[in-house]
């Protein structure tokens, strides 16, 4: 999804997950915090989104946006399904047995609770349109760029030189690949790793947003938005010139250095409970660059809120003591030499 728009995609598993919340992607919520213009930012779906008491949760404790499956979770998961709550109608496109079927699957490979593995399925069957657009070329696809290119064949075969074309299936062989169990699971698989990096990136984008970004120039709207997020997330209000509420901030910082630690421990290991013919070599580097770029968003959150302390502020003894403990597990930054003390060193 390229865009941000009132619609909902979904609207009978969407409402049960959500209530009157849309399900947005936290890749789509994360660029629009980032765009420098107002426009997606203040729209109806994205603005409720980032107001969303549950939302504002996960900043606070983000370990539990993929949390482990737990009785808990089983439970939301079994009401939020259940037939009462979502009864397609007959111009639905979606089976919410497949559904289910697949969220289990994937709270089960990836090891996250299932209510998380269902949002995950959402956002991948909303991206479903444009994953097959994006996908491999059909020799029908081939044939319209040869008659809109108006070139000879000579030109054509140039300009579709890195293009295998004696291996192109048509477009009927291309969809019934594209329709089986084994692609579509690998792109639920490819859709949880986007998510969690883009979770990460998304409170990245939310603390700079609400403590750091100068909204003003934005525009009314988002600046009295960007306001309330931080009255709701931290009973901060800076118009009333009041101090920061840097208990609040120090809350959550061990949480981010926890999530740090999981991160890097997690870039070591690997998708375990995943059959060998939907695991790819892909999917297998994508997990370590996930685990890396989270462990990148957490430490800039951590660093953004230590900073919102001040310079007269020492942090708590927690944080300074779990960070040199993370320090320690990992020998972080020990390969790194200092410049060399002998006398003949040139300073």
């Amino acid at each position: 999804m390229a865009a941000v728009t009132d619609k909902t995609y979904f609207p009978p598993l969407e409402e049960c997950l959500t209530g009157k919340t849309a399900i947005l992607s936290w890749k789509l919520v994360a660029s629009a915090l980032a765009d420098t213009q107002p426009d997606r930012i203040t729209s109806t779906a994205v603005s409720t989104f980032l107001k969303d008491p549950r939302v504002q949760q996960f900043l606070k404790s983000p370990y539990d946006a993929f949390e482990p499956p737990n009785p808990r979770s089983k439970a939301d998961f079994d009401t939020k399904t259940a037939a009462i709550n979502v009864s397609p109608t007959p111009n639905e496109r979606y089976d919410i047995n497949v559904i289910k079927t697949d969220a289990q699957w994937l709270s089960k490979s990836a090891n996250i609770n299932e209510v998380a593995a269902l949002r995950v399925v959402v956002v991948e069957f909303q991206s479903r349109a444009q994953s097959h657009l994006t996908g491999p070329l059909s020799t029908q696809d081939i044939t319209n760029i040869q008659e809109a290119a108006g070139v000879s064949d000579a030109q054509t075969s140039s300009i579709l030189a890195l293009l295998n074309v004696s291996s192109v299936a048509d477009a009927e062989t291309t969809w019934i690949e594209f329709e089986k169990e084994t692609s579509r699971r690998q792109r639920l698989l490819a859709t949880y790793l986007s998510e969690r990096r883009s979770f990460l990136s998304f409170t990245d984008s939310l603390i700079t947003f609400m403590m750091f970004s100068s909204s003003s120039h934005m525009g009314k709207e988002v600046d009295d938005l960007r306001h309330k997020l931080v009255m709701d997330t931290f009973e901060y209000d800076e118009r009333q010139s009041q101090p920061p509420n840097v208990a609040a901030f120090e809350a959550i910082v061990p949480k981010y250095i926890a999530l740090l630690r999981d991160c890097i421990e997690r870039s070591q290991t690997g998708f375990e409970n995943v059959a060998s013919d939907i695991l790819t070599e892909k999917l297998a580097v994508d997990w370590v660059r996930t685990a890396l770029t989270e462990a990148v968003h957490a430490m800039t959150v951590v660093y953004q809120l230590i900073d919102l302390a001040g310079d007269n502020l020492f942090t708590t003894h927690e944080i300074t003591s779990q960070w040199f403990k993370f320090v320690a597990m990992f020998e972080f930054l020990d390969p790194l030499n200092g410049v060399s003390a002998s006398p003949t060193a040139k300073l």
